[in-house]
């Protein structure tokens, strides 16, 4: 199993793969789709960042609500209390809330990131068939059709020696 590191890593990579892909296109409605689906989810990432401005002094009671009412549950661990630790250390439960609240805003724009790339990925899936499909034709094409010169092709070079040797 991978790493956390190691998976945003990877991550990072298909990522820059396939909009390097996307970038590579070369008929105009493919460029409009792609810059489509590339500028739809930086709005929704910018969004997604707004909003965490905006709503993070909310999002932070709310989290460090959750946690004083977790650790000010009663726990069923028989621990003396000389060897107990505090659960109720503000510092350590503000920390905390933060790190979460964070971690939550981390984890939307990392899952709007990896559907941008699902969504670029079956796209360049599509072109690929789409172009193999019109690359076989040509290929058909290019089987059947001789490639010769025309006087090779007509028989005109074995006509012209046989016009020459009866000479």
């Amino acid at each position: 199993m991978y790493s956390r590191t190691a998976q945003d890593i990877r991550r990072h990579f298909e990522r820059a793969l396939m909009r390097r892909e996307a970038e590579a296109l070369k008929q105009p409605q493919d460029w409009d789709r792609t810059n489509e689906i590339k500028t739809r989810y930086q709005n929704e990432i910018q969004q997604q960042n707004r909003l965490y401005e905006r709503e993070y002094d909310t999002r932070f009671e709310h989290r460090l609500k959750a946690l004083i009412d977790k650790a000010g549950s009663q726990s069923r661990n028989l621990v003396p209390t000389f060897a107990a630790n505090d659960r109720f250390n503000g510092d350590d439960l503000k920390r905390q809330a933060h790190r979460e609240v964070q971690f939550d805003h981390q984890r939307r724009i990392s899952t709007l990131r990896d559907r941008e790339a699902s969504e670029l990925s079956q796209f360049l899936n599509a072109l690929s068939q789409r172009d193999s499909l019109s690359q076989t034709a040509s290929r058909a094409f290019n089987e059947n059709a001789e490639r010769r010169k025309a006087p090779d092709r007509r028989g005109m070079k074995n006509c012209h020696k046989t016009v020459t040797q009866s000479r």
